[in-house]
């Protein structure tokens, strides 16, 4: 039958949070007793699961909601399984990346060269975007089956670039509909759009400008700007003068952070929307406050699912970034899960084989993955950042203008 084996890489110190202290001594007595009776062959070849996580850095709180509902995942599973004696034993091993670039590679790399016995079936994670980019296209030399949990961008994770073993589970953005919608909502907006020269914030913003539709002549300027572009003031001035109302950004953190403090400096009620992208928690680390009311498109439809709820009580979550990251993390361990039950001792392509071609039931409902890789999850809703977390705008209100000023919703 299958059991819960956690194990920790990182060295690390950790805070001791109460709550996850509390949730994570239910899901080991849940795994031990599961473990109790465990078939001794199983016991001596488990199957590992590398999880990438935060667990250092200022995104620790998130990488904690994240260990604890993968822990619950595979817990939930195993109890499941009690009664099935060739159920795999499963063993998650936590790999810090600090929600940075230069950690997500070197964890990419220290996966990416260890020795048969520790090889992982399968990667999960990486919370952030940027560690997520830097970490895919190592994976993808080796050969690793990856499943990107949280808003990496479509084309950066196209099967043809990094192989066939990669998967994402944000899947296909419908976000440049939605900010188009968005933008329709007011009824005489003057539009900015801003983007760097990658084929993602291209594509994007070419689909917000279709989506206008003859609306689209309300577009007064498109700016293209150099990646690591540090001096803004010039182009926030202009876009004052110019009489921009609403300014869509398609950049990567850093600079957009950069950006926006400068926009909000010269004109503090430029209502500002943004590609998935700036749903990255280093956009607010960087921006400050200034990042308060930025509208950014972001998975949200979880809220219909009963059993997605059950999963929040049983975390106790809130907030939207941690309560989205927990349960894209579960979620896809039930469908990686799955997958390994019906495998002893599987390759890197039996797995990959598998999740393209399965059918899985989560707590986000139906799901299966796409040619590309993408899962066929619901689409995206809109959040803004307020304080350093995103918060779902559920209502417009009579324009998109009433969302980047009102206090956050409960």
């Amino acid at each position: 039958m299958g059991c819960l084996a956690p194990h920790d890489r990182g060295t690390a110190a950790r805070p001791s949070l109460l709550f996850f202290t509390r949730v994570l001594a239910v899901v080991t007595a849940i795994a031990a007793e599961f473990c109790s009776t465990i078939n001794p062959a199983s016991a001596s070849e488990p199957l590992r699961i590398a999880i990438a996580v935060p667990e250092t850095g200022p995104w620790q709180s998130m990488g904690n909601t994240i260990r604890t509902a993968a822990l619950l995942a595979v817990a939930d599973h195993a109890a499941r399984r009690a009664k099935d004696d060739a159920a795999p034993m499963i063993e998650l091993t936590f790999q810090d990346d600090a929600c940075s670039a230069e950690r997500g590679a070197l964890v990419a790399k220290q996966i990416a060269a260890s020795v048969a016995d520790a090889r992982p079936v399968a990667i999960v994670g990486h919370a952030c975007p940027s560690a997520s980019q830097t970490a895919a296209p190592i994976y993808g030399a080796a050969g690793l089956v990856f499943i990107a949990t949280e808003s990496l961008p479509t084309r950066q994770m196209a099967a043809k670039r990094y192989g066939a073993h990669h998967f994402r589970m944000p899947g296909e953005a419908s976000q440049g509909a939605l900010i188009a919608s968005a933008l329709l909502s007011t009824p005489d907006p003057r539009i900015a759009i801003i983007r760097d020269r990658t084929q993602y914030a291209i594509e994007a913003t070419q689909s917000i400008s279709a989506g206008l539709g003859p609306k689209a002549r309300n577009v007064i300027l498109v700016e293209q700007i150099v990646g690591g572009e540090k001096d803004f003031a010039g182009l926030a001035q202009r876009l004052k003068t110019l009489g921009i109302t609403h300014a869509v950004i398609s950049l990567f953190p850093s600079e957009a952070g950069l950006l926006v403090t400068e926009m909000r400096k010269i004109d503090p009620d430029m209502v500002i929307l943004a590609t998935d992208q700036l749903a990255d928690p280093e956009f607010p680390r960087i921006a400050h406050m200034a990042a308060d009311g930025v509208l950014v498109p972001s998975l949200t439809d979880y809220s219909k699912s009963p059993a997605a709820f059950e999963i929040i009580r049983k975390l106790g979550l809130s907030g939207a970034a941690s309560t989205r990251a927990a349960l894209v993390t579960y979620a896809t361990l039930e469908c990686l899960l799955a997958t390994l039950d019906a495998q002893p001792r599987p390759t890197d392509a039996d797995v990959a084989r598998a999740l393209q071609n399965g059918q899985f039931n989560t707590i986000l409902g139906p799901l299966r993955f796409e040619a590309d890789g993408a899962a066929s999850l619901p689409r995206y809703g809109l959040f803004y950042w307020e304080k350093g977390r995103l918060v779902a705008a559920t209502s417009l209100l009579a324009s998109i203008r009433g969302v980047a000023t009102k206090a956050p919703l409960p």
